[in-house]
This record gives structure tokens, sequence and C-alpha cells, in this order.
């Protein structure tokens, strides 16, 4: 599997899913886990435990370690977004701060208003 191929699509799914406004600037980086476990377990964290009530035993599996995981920043630099895809190509564990998500609706709504 061409893992550009693969990162572009998770890249795609996380714009398109939940992530801040089409004009917000987000830099998108492919990490390993190795290198970016500390970030990547921060977003779950605040998503999956302190957002949606999940099993703290929900934030890693021992796939993470295989997996292509794919961070998101934004402007500040600042980690806003994960997603990993394992080697079957499906993607999960997508985490999206909850202060990105929210000003994604407050620019649209005022469009619309």
């Amino acid at each position: 599997m061409d893992t550009d191929y693969l990162t572009d699509n998770l890249k795609a799914v996380i714009n398109i899913s939940k992530l801040t406004a089409i004009n917000t600037k987000l830099s998108y980086h492919r990490v390993t886990w190795k290198q970016s476990s500390n970030e990547i377990l921060s977003i779950r964290h605040k998503v999956f435990i302190i957002e949606r009530h999940f099993e703290e035993n929900n934030l890693c599996d021992i796939e993470d370690k295989d997996c292509i995981h794919l961070i998101a920043r934004n402007i500040e630099d600042r980690v806003v977004a994960c997603a990993r895809l394992n080697r079957n190509g499906k993607i999960s564990k997508m985490a999206v701060l909850y202060q990105s998500r929210r000003r994604y609706w407050l620019k649209n709504f005022a469009r619309i208003r």
C-alpha cells in the first residue's frame, strides 16, 4: 500500500469530518508512535477520556506502534488533531480538539446569518 496515498486520504478525512474552517492554516505531519506518542496521547486523552468519558484503557493499544500516524498543527504550532491508519487501510483513533471543532461551527454559522 502506498503510504503517501494513505496519508493524503487521512488528511482529507480530518478536514472533512471535524476540523477548523477551510481558511484555517494547518500543517500535517506523518509521525511515528515512538516520536510523537506524547502529543498523540495528549489529544486522545482530552477528546476520548475528558470529553467523551471513554475508559482509560481505550487510549492506546498494541496496534499503535505499527500504524501510520498523522497529526495536524495549527498556526501556533499546537497539535489540534491526530489519527492513525492501520496496515489494512482502516482509519481509527481520530481525535480533534473541541476548540478546533467549535471554531469551525462558529465561523460557518456566522457566514449563514
